[in-house]
């Protein structure tokens, strides 16, 4: 094997390992900011995990190294809802009134995350008031349907 050839392997294989161990430091800095009382970055994690992967939507960096992930995105958005961030709860608990992708169906579970958010506050202040509504108004459309 030439020189060249086992440059450009090594540097190929290299860009995997640093990929891998830039998500391991977000992940391990969001486990350590948990500890510490801080559920942001578990928040942050989650959130970019659930977004889907799609080449006109920019992840920012870091993130932009969470790929589509429900499995991961459900982890440390629960993780962030047990250290109480209200967006969390307000994400997981759509998602849990609506059911499929990430979580099975629990629409009473699903609202009190939602009203326990909106009691402590979101950012945007109304973020709750918004899912509060559009669960409202897909459960009206399925009254009327």
């Amino acid at each position: 094997m030439s020189w060249i050839t086992n440059f450009l392997d090594k540097s190929a294989k290299n860009r995997f390992d640093d990929k891998q161990t830039k998500l391991d430091i977000l992940e391990n800095k969001a486990k350590t900011a948990l500890d510490r009382g801080d559920p942001e970055p578990a928040f942050l994690l989650g959130n970019t995990f659930n977004d889907i992967d799609d080449p006109s939507y920019v992840k920012n960096p870091p993130y932009d190294i969470c790929k589509h992930n429900t499995v991961k995105a459900k982890y440390w958005l629960e993780k962030a809802v047990e250290g109480g961030h209200p967006d969390a709860m307000v994400v997981l608990g759509s998602a849990y009134c609506e059911g499929g992708g990430m979580v099975d169906k629990d629409f009473k579970y699903g609202l009190e995350l939602i009203k326990k958010a909106k009691s402590i506050g979101t950012n945007p202040p109304h973020m709750a008031d918004m899912a509060l509504k559009a669960l409202l108004s897909m459960q009206m459309n399925k009254v009327f349907s």
